[in-house]
C-alpha cells in the first residue's frame, strides 16, 4: 500500500462561528494523506488537484472544521476514485477561545467503500 501526502497546506478562510472571525479570516493546515493499493500509472495522484481542491472547499460558506473535512474529503473520493482511505487533519491556528492557544484541529479518517 502506498500513502501519498500533503502536509502544512496553508489556507486562510472565513470559517468559523464567530462573526469576528467571518472579517478578520482564520489562518488553517491542512495534512491530507491518501492510501491506495497499489502503484498503477492510469490511477496517479496528482498533488496540485489534491491542493486545489483543498483551496476550493476553503472558498466555501462553511462554518465547522468536521463539516469541511467531510467536504473535503468527498471532493478527494470523486476526483481520485482508486483511493482506498482518506486521513484529513484541519488546524485552526489561534482559534479564538480566550486561552493562549496553538491550535484546534479535527482528524478525519474514512474508507472508501467504492474504489
Amino acid at each position: 500500500m502506498f500513502t501519498i501526502s500533503l502536509h502544512n497546506i496553508r489556507l486562510s478562510a472565513p470559517i468559523g462561528l464567530y462573526v469576528q472571525e467571518k472579517i478578520l479570516q482564520n489562518q488553517f493546515e491542512v495534512d491530507i494523506d491518501l492510501r491506495v493499493a497499489h502503484y498503477e500509472a492510469s490511477h496517479l495522484i496528482d498533488y496540485s488537484v489534491v491542493a486545489s481542491l483543498a483551496k476550493e472547499v476553503f472558498l466555501q460558506k462553511i462554518e465547522i472544521l468536521e463539516a469541511l473535512a467531510l467536504e473535503l474529503y468527498q471532493q478527494i473520493i470523486s476526483a481520485f476514485p482508486s483511493v482506498q482511505q482518506v486521513q484529513i487533519k484541519i488546524r485552526k491556528l489561534n482559534p479564538p477561545i480566550g486561552l493562549n492557544t496553538a491550535y484546534a484541529q479535527v482528524c478525519l479518517v474514512k474508507q472508501n467503500n467504492n474504489p
